[in-house]
C-alpha cells in the first residue's frame, strides 16, 4: 500500500461533570428546573446548582433571573436566583501529555453565541445569617443541607508525613485553569502543606471552583471525624501524584460517576458511621496498588516491564514466567509513589517465541505476553514493533493500552542518514477493506498532528 502523509489539525472536546446540556433548538421557554432534589450547601459560599431549562412550546428570551422561595424565621421569603451558563472553551482546548485532552469550562453570565452544549447553573446567595433546611425553585423542593469546612484533617496532619517537592504542585497546573478541576490542586496543596494554587479564572469560575473544593474539604473534614487514618488515605488518592520516568505525573482516580458517589457518600447525614467506614474501606479496597506496563525490546534473555506505585508503601512486586507451572523469576521492592523499571531474565527453560509473564504487586496482578528474538530490521534502517494505542491516565487506569491486531496496526521505521534522521510510518488496513478515503491519525502524545491516506 502506497501512503501520503496529509497534515490535519483536530481537537476533541470533552464535555465536563454536568450530563444535561442544552442544544441551542431546545431553548423553548423560560422555565428553568433544577436537576437536584438534596443539595449539599457550604457555609459561607454561594450555592451553585445545575439545572435544566423545559421545553415548552412558545420561543422566548433566555432567562436571566429566577424566583426561590425558602423558610425563615419571619415566613417563607422569596429571593431572585440569577441563572449563569456553565460551558466547554474550545478556544481554550490544549493537549496534556498524560491526562489527554482538556477542555476548560467557563460560568458566564451569558452562554456562548451559539449555544451549543451549554447547561444551565442557578446562583443562590441568602443573606448573611441564613441556612434554610429547604428551597422552592420553579415548583420542585430541595432538600438542603449544610457542610463546613472545619480543617480537621489539616489540623491533624503530621508534617513529616508528605514530601514538599515544589515540583509536584507544576505537575498538576493544567487543572488549575478549570473550575470542575480546580480542587485536585487545592487538596493536593492541602497534603503536602504547600500554598494554595493561584485559580486562573474569573469571577463566576472562581465562585464554582471554590464551591467544589469546599464540598471535598467538608467531605473529608466529616470523614476525619470518624477517622483519621481513613481520610488521610483517600486525600492521598484523590491527588495522587508519582515520579515516572523523572517526572512527576498525576496517578488520581479518573471516573467522574464514581467520584461523585463518593463525595455524596462522604456527605450524607444519615450515613451510619460503621456503615460509612465500610463504604469508604470498600471503595480504598477497589482502587488498584500498582500498574504495569511492558517495554517490547526483541531481547531473548530478558523481559522489561514498567511497575509504579499507588499503594503509599513500599511494594514488593513478583515476577513469574509460565512454563510447566507458574516459577519465581524475580521479586524487587518499589518505594512508595515511585516506578521502576525492571529487567526480568528470562529462564532458560522458555524455548518458544511466545511466553506469559505474571506481575503481581499487592492486590493488582497482570499478564503480558512476552516475544522473544530479533525484532524485524530490514533496509534501510530499524522497523519498530507495532504500536500501542494512545495512553493517557484515563485509558492506563483501566487497562486499555495493549496493541492492535496486526491487520490494524501501525509500524514506524526510523532511518539515519549523514545529514538527519528520516521517520518512515506504514498504517496497515484489513486485506480488501482499504480504499482511498482511508486514513490513520498520527497523535504524538494524545495530539492529532497528521494523517496518513491511501494514495490512489
Amino acid at each position: 500500500m502506497t501512503t501520503c502523509l496529509v497534515l490535519i489539525l483536530h481537537l476533541a472536546f470533552a464535555l465536563h461533570g454536568y450530563a444535561a446540556s442544552v442544544h441551542a433548538e431546545t431553548l423553548a421557554d423560560t422555565s428553568v428546573i433544577p436537576l437536584d432534589s438534596q443539595v449539599y450547601a457550604i457555609a459561607g459560599q454561594p450555592l451553585i446548582l445545575p439545572a435544566l431549562l423545559q421545553v415548552g412550546s412558545v420561543q422566548t428570551s433566555l432567562p436571566h433571573e429566577v424566583n426561590v422561595q425558602y423558610p425563615a424565621a419571619n415566613g417563607r421569603q422569596e429571593l431572585q436566583a440569577q441563572v449563569l451558563w456553565l460551558w466547554d472553551d474550545p478556544a481554550a482546548a490544549r493537549v496534556n501529555y498524560w491526562l489527554g485532552g482538556i477542555t476548560p469550562a467557563h460560568l458566564t453570565e451569558d452562554p456562548p453565541a451559539d449555544r451549543v452544549f451549554t447547561t444551565p447553573m442557578l446562583y443562590i446567595v441568602f443573606p448573611p445569617g441564613e441556612q434554610p433546611d429547604w428551597l422552592v425553585v420553579a415548583g420542585k423542593r430541595l432538600k438542603i443541607t449544610w457542610q463546613k469546612h472545619t480543617g480537621l484533617i489539616w489540623q491533624m496532619d503530621l508534617k513529616s508525613a508528605e514530601p514538599t517537592d515544589p515540583q509536584i504542585m507544576a505537575a498538576v497546573s493544567d487543572v488549575t485553569a478549570d473550575p470542575l478541576t480546580y480542587w485536585r490542586a487545592a487538596l493536593l496543596a492541602d497534603r503536602l502543606r504547600m500554598t494554595q494554587p493561584i485559580p486562573r479564572f474569573q469571577k463566576w469560575d472562581a465562585d464554582l471552583a471554590g464551591l467544589i473544593t469546599a464540598r471535598w474539604r467538608a467531605a473529608l473534614d466529616r470523614l476525619a471525624s470518624l477517622d483519621i487514618r481513613l481520610a488521610q488515605e483517600v486525600r492521598r488518592r484523590l491527588t495522587l501524584v508519582c515520579h515516572i520516568d523523572g517526572r512527576d505525573v498525576p496517578m488520581w482516580p479518573m471516573d467522574d460517576a464514581d467520584l461523585a458517589d463518593l463525595q455524596r457518600l462522604l456527605l450524607n447525614e444519615h450515613a451510619q458511621p460503621d456503615d460509612l467506614r465500610l463504604s469508604v474501606e470498600s471503595w480504598l479496597d477497589s482502587q488498584p496498588d500498582a500498574l504495569f506496563w511492558n517495554l517490547p525490546t526483541g531481547e531473548s534473555t530478558s523481559a522489561y516491564a514498567g511497575v509504579v506505585n499507588l499503594s503509599g508503601h513500599p511494594l514488593i512486586v513478583r515476577a513469574e514466567w509460565e512454563g510447566d507451572a507458574w516459577s519465581s523469576a524475580y521479586s524487587a521492592t518499589i518505594p512508595a509513589d515511585q516506578s521502576e523499571l525492571l529487567k526480568i531474565p528470562r529462564p532458560a527453560f522458555l524455548k518458544n517465541d511466545k511466553a506469559a509473564l505474571q506481575l503481581t504487586a499487592g492486590s493488582s496482578r497482570i499478564n503480558f505476553r512476552i516475544n522473544s528474538g530479533p525484532q524485524p530490521c530490514l533496509p534501510p534502517g530499524f522497523i519498530s514493533p507495532t504500536f500501542a494505542r494512545t495512553l493517557t491516565l484515563s485509558s492506563f487506569r483501566k487497562g486499555r493500552y495493549i496493541v492492535d491486531s496486526p491487520e490494524d496496526a501501525t509500524r514506524v521505521m526510523v532511518r539515519k542518514t549523514s545529514q538527519q534522521w528520516e521517520l518512515f510510518i506504514e498504517c496497515r488496513t484489513p486485506p480488501g477493506e482499504s480504499s482511498t478515503a482511508d486514513s490513520t491519525p498520527l497523535s504524538p502524545l494524545g495530539a492529532d498532528l497528521a494523517s496518513l491516506t491511501q494514495d490512489a
